[in-house]
């Protein structure tokens, strides 16, 4: 009779020691996440939703009910729900730094490191001849703040007042002498400046001659500006010490620590361009809260570009995402650099394209989705013969004509994993929730590997084994 154990599959991804050392967690985990009943679940896919053309990577807000996306070339897209587009007329968004929005009662404005432009609804303008040159804007009750490039000052509008841009109006960030790197008004009009070395919280003064007065800063500032992002009732983001953190109230808390080797060794190999444009934003996906932290220059760990991690904010755990590369075979950068929410769904601004992240599709805009996870070298205390293995998922998810199939295999002792073990997991209707896979060898520390390509849902529910002790 099967003597079935249980192999622990929702455990959190761990990469901050070797390979080797770790007897518990994943040590990769991709393009799938742990779900709230501790099973594993495929990430959405992205399907295309509009091609805009160009390769420039694309940012995206809103104007009423349709959507602005902009690209790093400068050019601004009107798109409606049914994905008609339009260029803008009017100037370009320029810069060369990712486009940083703010919606106003009558504008939503733009900043990409050169002119602020004002979006009317018809076309583009420049918003004031005389406001600043920046790369963050922010709307406070009436007035728009914009950083000044390269500087310690941000400078704000008379109230309501768009085009009126007095020299007065100007106010120094003084807790600590480096430039404002980064801007964020939460919705609840508190306003964040950052530094590398510090990050000061201003507030609306009301009653005072100023309307803006610094309420606290702290220490720690942001290296990576547009990693700062707002989620959850906190603002998060890439600190001064190279850590993904937490930043409330005055209080800086870490949450990079599973994957902390990975983000100082971008540092550490000089790679510091490579964290060029790194950013973070918010997503909820499947019911559940995560934030995607990419950096598109950094080199993986397969030596293609790109690195997205994906911090599940009520877990504390880390996933990563990949795109695929059909030439060589090997996971690349996945194709998103921004996200936002509109019509009730999530769109990804891609390079010239606009996808749509969708639950229901199982590819990056119909190229392989690789889900793949490995976990740590389990100990068994003790030498033991796998016979079988079992998993339990969602079969049944093929077409009436082609089942999607799954791989498996193991590593006992290190030795170096087996031969591949496919299993096809059902045509349309298949009613089993379970698969079965044959004999692995003896060992006493045991690696186990999963992955699927085909275009289908992956939920694993459980994974088991059935194993004899074996005296040596």
């Amino acid at each position: 009779m099967a003597d079935w154990t249980d192999v622990e599959i929702g455990q959190k991804l761990f990469k901050n020691i070797d390979e080797g050392s770790l007897t518990a967690t994943y040590a990769a985990l991709e393009n799938c996440f742990v779900t709230e009943a501790k099973g594993l679940s495929r990430f959405p896919g992205l399907v295309e939703f509009c091609d805009l053309g160009g390769n420039s990577d694309i940012y995206i807000n809103k104007y009423g009910n349709d959507m602005i996306a902009v690209g790093l070339d400068g050019r601004t897209h009107r798109i409606d729900s049914n994905a008609n587009s339009r260029l803008i007329e009017g100037p370009p968004v320029l810069g060369g730094d990712p486009v940083s929005f703010s919606r106003t009662k009558t504008s939503l404005i733009m900043a990409a490191g050169a002119q602020i432009i004002a979006f009317d609804g018809e076309k583009n303008n420049v918003l004031s001849k005389d406001a600043p040159l920046s790369s963050f804007v922010g709307y406070v009750d009436g007035y728009l703040l914009a950083v000044e490039k390269e500087s310690g000052r941000f400078q704000y509008c008379q109230p309501d007042d768009l085009s009126s841009w007095p020299a007065l109006n100007t106010i120094a960030v003084e807790g600590s002498p480096d430039n404002i790197n980064a801007m964020l008004v939460t919705p609840f009009n508190e306003i964040l400046f950052c530094g590398e070395e510090s990050i000061e919280q201003f507030e609306r003064n009301s009653g005072g001659e100023s309307p803006f007065f610094r309420r606290w800063s702290t220490g720690d500032g942001i290296i990576e500006p547009w990693t700062l992002c707002h989620a959850d009732n906190a603002a998060w983001g890439l600190n001064s010490k190279m850590e993904f953190s937490r930043i409330s109230g005055q209080t800086t808390q870490s949450v990079s620590d599973d994957i902390q080797k990975e983000i100082e060794h971008r540092y550490s190999i000089n790679e510091f361009g490579s964290l060029k444009r790194a950013w973070a934003k918010p997503v909820n996906i499947k019911g559940q809260k995560f934030i995607i932290l990419q950096a598109p220059e950094s080199t993986n760990g397969y030596g293609t570009k790109g690195i997205t991690f994906v911090f599940d904010i009520k877990k504390g755990q880390y996933f990563e995402l990949f795109g695929w590369d059909e030439r060589t075979g090997l996971p690349t950068l996945w194709p998103g650099r921004s996200v936002f929410q509109i019509w009730g769904k999530t769109f990804v601004g891609g390079q010239g394209k606009i996808y749509e992240l969708s639950p229901n599709a199982y590819s990056n805009d119909n190229k392989t989705q690789r889900v793949y996870a490995r976990t740590a070298h389990f100990d068994t205390a003790g030498c033991m013969r796998i016979d079988r293995v079992r998993m339990t998922l969602k079969r049944g998810v093929g077409t009436y004509d082609t089942e999607p199939s799954i791989m498996f295999r193991t590593n006992p002792d290190n030795k170096g994993f087996g031969a591949k073990q496919i299993r096809t997991i059902g045509k349309t209707g298949a009613p089993d929730f379970t698969i079965e896979f044959g004999a692995q060898g003896i060992g006493t520390t045991w690696q186990f590997e999963m992955a699927m390509t085909d275009n289908a849902p992956f939920e694993l529910r459980r994974l088991q084994i059935d194993a004899t002790r074996i005296d040596r």
